[in-house]
């Protein structure tokens, strides 16, 4: 801080300590004027607390009284608060016997053994909520039915339309899909994020055509079973609509719902397909 500076902070707190004895003359009593009383006065303060003020993000915890913000309605501390880093460096141990030092300790390394003790438990023991999200869904309490979807694609990133590895394990095909991207692989896997299928082995997918590494397509179209919000009819029911018997659903029927009723499959896809991929209906 300069000359100038420096003298308008002194100016200030004298400003506030005269404030502060008229308060006192004229026999006002009341809690917050008891506790500015026990502040020291300006003669009374050392300069590091005419000057700076504490900031638990500051360097030393503290920071000159020019970097406050005007608008903060918080008051500036005349002394730095007990317990921080700074208030402790003048602490005097001097006088102390081996047994205080000893539970000194102790009470400084506790908060440090809580916090590290909290987290190994939150790391070692998952949450109910994140359990709960964990758990399998299960696709038979759903009915399923076949659709047709039309998509369109920039080929440029993809080696082409047909998933690589269709005849490997789960993780050869997953290290194949990693090394050499394809439209399906993100097809299916935006399907299974959806929740739409179980995998793209028991779904009953069918396509019209493929294309190779590099090309685009603006009508391909594609069969499956998916996921729907028909329901299961009861045996001798009746109902009115149409309704499917597939191996999909075990051989029960379903009824099949209206258009404006059933899951909007495109909009659902698009959201978790990447940009060069979008389903047209």
């Amino acid at each position: 801080l300069s000359k100038t500076r420096k003298a308008n902070v002194r100016k200030r707190l004298r400003e506030v300590d005269s404030v502060i004895d008229t308060l006192v003359a004229s026999g006002v009593e009341c809690k917050q004027l008891d506790l500015v009383k026990v502040l020291p006065r300006e003669g009374e303060m050392v300069p590091r607390d005419k000057y700076t003020t504490f900031s638990r993000t500051a360097k030393k915890h503290r920071k000159g009284v020019h970097k406050v913000p005007h608008f903060t309605k918080r008051p500036i501390p005349r002394t730095t608060p007990t317990g921080t880093t700074a208030g402790r460096r003048h602490m005097d141990y001097s006088g102390w016997t081996k047994e205080a030092l000893i539970a000194r300790l102790r009470e400084l390394e506790q908060p440090g053994q809580r916090e590290k003790t909290l987290s190994n438990e939150e790391t070692q023991a998952p949450s109910r909520k994140k359990q709960r999200r964990a758990a399998e869904f299960d696709f038979s309490r759903f009915a399923q039915r076949k659709i047709a979807l039309k998509f369109s694609y920039f080929g440029w990133p993809y080696h082409g339309l047909a998933q690589q590895g269709s005849l490997q394990g789960s993780e050869e095909k997953q290290r194949a899909e990693e090394q050499y991207p394809t439209v399906e692989g993100a097809l299916f896997r935006a399907l299974a994020k959806c929740k739409l299928i179980a995998d793209d082995a028991s779904c009953g997918y069918s396509r019209c055509g493929r294309t190779d590494r590099g090309v685009s397509a603006l009508g391909q179209v594609a069969a499956l079973y998916v996921r729907s919000n028909g329901r299961f009819l009861d045996e001798g029911e009746e109902a009115e609509g149409a309704v499917t018997q597939v191996a999909q659903n075990g051989g029960r029927r379903v009824l099949l719902p209206a258009t404006g009723c059933e899951l909007p499959y495109a909009s659902m896809l698009n959201k978790n397909l990447p940009p060069e991929i979008r389903v047209l209906a």
